[in-house]
């Protein structure tokens, strides 16, 4: 909540300019978040005294937010440039200590303790590479004649972000803190296992290793060293740690996931695939040295890479005659090595396959196991298994050496798709075994390499786009793991990315993208397969990810308007790149958005047209009498879809259209309000659908230039018979629906009666208010537009002004709108809902739709407008109050009124009645000063003021009447405000002055 309100006032201040406000409320704002933070913290600290550290971190990260938030302001780098330095230390200072610690903890309470020191580790390499490791400060320029590498002997405070002390403490506790968090989590049993051994050396070694590869970007220029000096020192410690790390590699993860396909017994297994990963390193430590440059080390490379091979076919229990082959394919790989013959890496590609094709039939061939997602046998994937295997292998050798984009664009398709279906059987079949972030690492890894290669000229364009588009599609299993979700998800990439990538348009992506380069009909084709990849992905990934949201099966309607949502945004390259002036493209996107906000919102039943229409309910079932009804939201998007329509220029042009349109909108968002909360009654939705029809007709028609010119007159004479036909409708149906009720239950049918009056009147009061909303706004518009205002007490030159226009009529029908509108809410309250007379105050805002006309309210200027309202609720509670003291007896006695039996202390005694009677007239002259004064505002001396208050409170505290301590507590109000307003005058008049 501090957050939010800070944010809030922050951006409000920002918005208005205050430069020096908003700054301090950022501060404000963060100081108020620490402290927040501490005090819902403080039963961390009794479950365990070492949450003191994961709290001052988070403090620490908030204070970090507002460094960076204070980096922001323009004046303070132009006023305080050095401070400004400062915080920018800081910040690169704090982020790398804090971030890591809080992500860490998050992960740790969701996965566990398992591999949190390899969280640490991660997060710290992720915060060292962007925070640690030398950069210049964005709010200095760099001297002339200073070499813009990182160096030794640059001048760290002028050029540098952090100094050498900073970065020097932050390089040993990335290299420290990960194998410590290890021993202090497995201190018990710290070296009953190998496994905690390697993981400790794993983690001591990796951190070291990363920052020793990284000395070319200035990982050790905190050392103040030459680099010449530390070439050798680096060497040296980059093999040893890379032989430590092998190690490590060997018992946590080969000699663990692989165990099961190592044929041969203890000790030997250790001993051959020790020999196979050591020969390895060493040919990778041997190429990055440059140790492999000679020709005389190719016979060298032989030996070792043959027994490294020999020794990872042994160890996979591969027959002695199998052993050759693996030995020549590394014959082979190593001549190409050097000679980069394509011969020689397609002989490496057969041997090598020969002997991986053995262990994929021994291994997997024999196994009886069908797949759920797709109806496949194992060996079904281990043939799929193999030829991406095989792919595999040839992709890199003629990606070096063949110049042939075609071949090289079908090897990687084929190997692409086949990656494609193992993952989909895999990960749907297997969650635990192959996880999400695999399929996600394996789709950015080649939608990277595509782009890659694009670049390097190794592909063509449309091979380029073929692979990121399947990279991408199948990363959708990620969301939808079921087989369903795939073809729809690369239905989806397919559409999406050519308008991207340039393909519809132009062979050459690179070239520059032209306005108007791609033709009307190829993005109407683009557009159809892009709604259409939509429709087939609602029920896969955009299901996965509504439900994820609304945390419930969401129904057809919200999918279909999530998909919908989406179509702009997929489309968007089309406005952006190729139709940026078009208009019509623009409304398209706005009938699609509008659409599907529209069935989000209103979430109408797809089930069927039958089960649509099966809702009603009987009229005389009392229990289905505010049943909501199945086509009730269709009716709501049917008048969304009217009113995008009335925003064509063709129904803008055409004023026959117009009403046709207006009337059918409005006509459905009665039905609506009918089928939604009112009784089911077919007499009633006629007379809702009809008044509501009349009413979208009005509303559309409101005199505007557009208008006058198209309809005929002006449209004049016909809305009065439009607005009279409304209006007269009412009473029409007031007298009809006792009749229309016939068929109701005896027993029921007033209950029934009463209820179809209520929701009548609601109707209207509704209707009436829009209706005088609009024409209040219109002429509020024209009232701007005409001549400067008469003073009070003048006649009005406005009135005469208008009187010539063909609007003159329209402030006369809002008058009435409003008036009806007025008397349909206060006849509900009194009628239904129990006459409460603390209501009026919520009703009588409605009279301040009121407007200037040439007949009753002719003098009902802008100055008088609050007039009506303070007169109506004066009046209505004085008739609240009147009528139980004088009116009730009279009537009932006349059986005009049903008699009521509950006590009545008002009228209990003469003397009581006397009483009220006296208290009402003492609050009369408070409200008459106060109607006099917003009329003319012509102040009352103070002395009646100083007598009336006090009197006022009488009626508080001795009636018996709610209307009457209303009406007394209302005249203290008008007297303060009164007392209030006339000195408030005074003080601007003399500043006037």
């Amino acid at each position: 909540g501090a957050i939010v309100v800070g944010m809030l006032v922050t951006y409000l201040l920002d918005f208005i300019g205050w430069r020096d406000s908003t700054f301090v409320a950022v501060w404000v704002t963060i100081f108020t978040t620490m402290i927040t933070l501490f005090m819902a913290s403080m039963h961390l600290f009794a479950i365990s005294i070492l949450n003191i550290a994961l709290v001052y971190n988070m403090i620490l990260c908030g204070a970090a937010c507002g460094l960076w938030a204070t980096l922001q302001f323009s004046f303070l780098q132009a006023q305080h440039p050095r401070l400004i330095l400062i915080f920018e230390r800081m910040l690169f200072a704090l982020l790398p200590a804090t971030s890591p610690v809080i992500i860490t903890w998050a992960l740790v309470a969701v996965n566990g303790m398992e591999v949190a020191p390899y969280y640490l580790l991660f997060l710290m390499s992720a915060t060292y590479y962007l925070y640690v490791l030398p950069s210049r400060s964005s709010f200095r320029m760099p001297a002339k004649g200073k070499p813009k590498a990182i160096t030794s002997e640059m001048d760290e405070l002028d050029e540098l972000v952090m100094g050498r002390y900073e970065t020097a403490v932050h390089t040993i506790a990335y290299c420290l803190l990960p194998v410590l968090f290890k021993l202090s989590i497995h201190h018990r049993h710290l070296f009953t296992s190998r496994d905690d051994v390697a993981d400790c050396l794993l983690l001591s070694s990796l951190p070291m290793l990363l920052v020793l590869s990284m000395s070319h970007k200035g990982s050790m220029w905190w050392l103040g060293l030459q680099s010449g000096a530390l070439g050798s020192f680096r060497k040296t410690m980059i093999g040893v740690l890379g032989l430590v790390l092998v190690g490590c590699l060997e018992l946590r993860v080969v000699m663990h996931t692989f165990s099961m396909y190592i044929k041969l017994m203890p000790p030997y297994n250790y001993i051959v695939v020790t020999t196979a990963m050591y020969l390895l390193a060493l040919i990778v430590l041997a190429h990055f040295a440059g140790y492999l440059e000679s020709d005389r080390a190719m016979w060298v490379l032989a030996l070792i890479a043959v027994a490294a091979s020999s020794c990872v076919c042994i160890a996979l229990g591969m027959p002695y005659y199998m052993v050759p082959f693996g030995a020549a394919g590394a014959v082979f790989w190593v001549r190409f090595y050097y000679y980069r013959k394509l011969n020689d890496y397609l002989s490496f590609v057969g041997t090598s396959s020969l002997a991986i094709f053995w262990f994929i039939i021994r291994t997997f061939m024999f196994l009886d196991f069908e797949f759920d997602p797709l109806p496949m046998s194992l060996q079904h994937v281990s043939c799929v298994l193999m030829a991406v295997v095989l792919s595999s292998l040839l992709i890199p050798g003629l990606l070096v050496v063949n110049k042939n984009q075609i071949i090289n664009g079908a090897i990687m398709c084929i190997h692409a798709a086949g990656m494609t279906l193992l993952e989909l059987q895999l990960h749907c079949q297997f969650k635990g075994i192959y996880p999400s972030y695999i399929v996600l690492f394996s789709s950015a890894v080649g939608i990277w390499l595509a782009h890659f290669l694009f670049k390097e000229g190794r592909l063509e364009s449309r091979t380029a786009w073929l692979l990121g588009a399947i990279y991408l599609g199948k990363a959708g299993l990620v969301f939808h793991p079921t087989p369903y979700a795939l073809p729809s998800s690369l239905a989806l990439s397919l559409s999406i990315t050519p308008i991207y990538n340039g393909i519809l348009f132009n062979a050459r992506p690179e070239a520059p993208v032209r306005p108007g380069s791609m033709s009307k009909q190829m993005a109407v084709v683009h557009m159809g397969s892009v709604a259409a990849a939509l429709f087939l992905t609602r029920h896969t990934v955009i299901k996965t990810l509504v439900q994820g949201g609304f945390h419930r099966a969401p129904p057809d309607s919200l999918l279909l308007g999530s998909a919908l949502l989406l179509f702009p945004v997929a489309c968007s390259g089309l406005a952006v790149f190729h139709f940026p002036t078009s208009s019509r493209l623009r409304r398209v996107f706005a009938v699609a958005l509008s659409l599907g906000a529209a069935l989000m919102m209103v979430q109408p039943e797809m089930s069927g047209l039958r089960e649509v229409l099966s809702g009603a309910a009987d009229d005389g079932d009392e229990g289905g009498m505010y049943r909501e009804r199945g086509w009730a939201p269709w009716c709501l998007l049917t008048a969304a879809l009217c009113a995008l329509s009335l925003t064509s220029n063709t129904a803008r042009n055409n004023w026959m259209l117009k009403a046709c349109v207006a009337g059918i909108g409005g006509a459905a968002v009665g039905m609506y309000f009918n089928g939604a909360y009112l009784p089911a009654s077919t007499p009633l939705l006629i007379v809702t659908a009809l008044a509501s029809g009349l009413t979208g007709v009005l509303v559309v028609f409101v005199p505007t230039s557009s208008t006058a010119a198209n309809v005929p007159g002006g449209g004049g004479l016909y809305m009065q018979i439009v607005f009279t036909a409304l209006v007269g409708l009412l009473p029409v149906a007031w007298m009809l629906q006792p009749a229309m009720l016939k068929s109701v239950r005896a027993g029921v049918r007033q209950e029934a009666l009463g209820m179809h009056r209520v929701g009548l009147l609601g109707m209207y009061a509704a209707l009436c208010t829009v209706l005088a909303l609009f024409i209040k706004l219109r002429v509020s518009s024209l009232d701007a537009a005409g001549p400067a205002k008469p003073r009070p007490g003048t006649p009005s030159k406005k009135v005469v002004a208008r009187t010539g226009e063909e609007s003159d009529w329209l402030p006369a029908i809002g008058n009435v709108a409003t008036v009806v509108a007025f008397g349909c809410a206060v006849t509900i309250n009194i009628s239904y809902l129990g006459g409460s007379e603390s209501s009026i105050f919520v009703l009588a805002p409605i009279l301040l739709l009121l407007s200037q006309d040439n007949g009753l309210f002719r003098k009902l200027t802008d100055e008088h407008r609050y007039f009506p309202l303070v007169l109506v609720s004066v009046g209505f509670l004085i008739l609240s109050a009147v009528f139980p003291l004088l009116l009730r007896d009279p009537l009932q006695r006349h059986h005009l009124i049903p008699r009521s039996t509950g006590p009545r202390p008002e009228t209990a005694s003469t003397l009581a009645l006397m009483k009220n009677l006296g208290l009402l007239l003492v609050t009369v002259p408070a409200h008459f000063l106060f109607c006099r004064f917003i009329w003319n505002f012509n102040h009352a001396r103070d002395l009646y003021w100083v007598l009336l208050l006090p009197i006022n409170l009488l009626p508080i505290l001795l009636a018996d009447l709610a209307s009457i301590r209303l009406l007394a507590a209302l005249a203290i109000a008008e007297g303060g405000l009164q007392l209030f307003l006339r000195d408030r005058i005074r003080r601007h008049g003399q500043r006037f002055v």
